[in-house]
């Protein structure tokens, strides 16, 4: 069980790790004029916050499976109710953010069939203009 939760303990700081730094660098480059979808300082500050609190997490999972030797049921129950809220707020920010990724996308979707609608009707106009220049002329 103890080698479980290691591994378990060492996918989460890695995961939060990359991508605490992964979001920084997508936000740095927002910032410097090159065009970034699906970045936003709200979005930056959720998925940073959802990495501290998987780092406060792994904390309580070191915690609770290789310092702590709590053999009162009650103490356990105690030690584990703020890492099981921890989990649920984790999963609250990360169905937030995937609900707002989601809507993001729908835009951007929306909006490259508008423009790809829009460059046919200015292609076909550009032809409807060349033909009656070319029939006008001949």
């Amino acid at each position: 069980m103890s080698i479980a939760a290691g591994i378990i303990i060492i996918l989460m700081l890695v995961f939060a790790s990359i991508t605490a730094f992964r979001e920084i660098k997508l936000y740095r480059k927002a910032l410097t004029g090159k065009v970034q979808y699906l970045i936003s300082k709200s979005r930056l500050a959720r998925r940073l916050t959802v990495s501290g609190l998987l780092f406060v997490e792994s904390f309580f999972f070191i915690i609770g499976f290789y310092v702590l030797n709590l053999s009162d049921p009650l103490q356990s129950l105690l030690f584990w109710i703020p890492a099981l809220i921890l989990i649920l707020l984790v999963v609250y920010l990360g169905m937030k953010d995937f609900h707002e990724t989601r809507r993001d996308i729908d835009k951007i979707l929306l909006e490259a069939a508008h423009s790809s609608i829009r460059e046919k009707k200015e292609a076909r106009i550009k032809t409807q203009g060349s033909r009656g220049a070319g029939e006008q002329g001949s």
